[in-house]
């Protein structure tokens, strides 16, 4: 897997986990 495919997943997941935090 590239790394900017991988560092765009890591920055997805981690932008939307303040969210499921917050339910």
């Amino acid at each position: 897997m590239p790394v900017q495919v991988t560092a765009f997943f890591l920055m997805r997941v981690f932008s939307c986990f303040p969210a499921f935090l917050k339910i």
